[in-house]
């Protein structure tokens, strides 16, 4: 049995996949990622086998490749509240009370395909930008385990199991990164509520909020 998984480099979730995968008797193929502009080596264009994985990874799979496959599925770190990039960060601006990721049929399209399963958590009041990652990637690592275990294991295609048939839909178009971007641009008239909004859902040490005013840049840095 063939399978291709593609993930992030130098992501420990990612070793952990691996490592995983390595348990069933699996002809694996690993593409790693790291960055968005990176592009797929040309040579996976002729892969053919059983099963395609995406987890952690910055590639949109092109529809030529996912057609090399019986299945292709993607373990999308966020809930289906929040297709697209900057999930977590809509999360929190949203002041969302609960969070989840997904399981789903990948196609052509950006977090768009069937839903298999959803894992949802709660999201607590002092929930931070990193806490809510690191949270998000343990439950992508289970959600993983327990799709991987059974496609591997059984022969009924998984989406004729009704453990795997949710009610679970996409609710919006994927979000794009420039709209992170736009967010984390502050302007001078921008009031308190507002400014602790983008603070705790934007901010980051490496991406930090900028004010843009008189043709310079100014950088938010917390007190803490």
């Amino acid at each position: 049995m063939k399978v291709l998984l593609f993930c992030k480099k130098n992501c420990p979730y990612s070793e952990k996949v691996i490592n995983f995968l390595k348990t069933f008797n699996v002809d694996l193929t690993v593409v790693f990622s790291t960055n968005r502009n990176d592009k797929i080596p040309e040579n996976i264009f002729s892969w053919k086998g059983e099963y395609i994985l995406s987890f952690q990874s910055y590639f949109i799979i092109p529809s030529q490749v996912l057609l090399r496959s019986n299945l292709a599925i993607n373990f999308h770190p966020g809930p289906p509240e929040y297709p697209g990039s900057g999930m977590i960060n809509w999360a929190l601006y949203d002041q969302c009370e609960s969070y989840g990721v997904t399981a789903h049929i990948m196609n052509e399209k950006v977090d768009n395909g069937k839903i298999l399963k959803v894992k949802r958590f709660n999201i607590s009041k002092d929930e931070t930008i990193t806490s809510l990652s690191a949270k998000a990637q343990d439950y992508s690592y289970l959600l993983f385990e327990e799709i991987v275990k059974y496609i591997l294991s059984n022969k009924k295609p998984i989406y004729e199991n009704k453990s795997y048939q949710t009610n679970d839909v996409w609710r919006s178009k994927a979000n794009k990164i420039n709209q992170i971007n736009q967010m984390s641009l502050l302007t001078i008239d921008i009031d308190s509520e507002e400014l602790e909004k983008r603070i705790r859902a934007f901010h980051t040490p490496n991406f930090p909020l900028k004010l843009r005013f008189k043709g310079k840049n100014f950088i938010y840095v917390s007190d803490s």
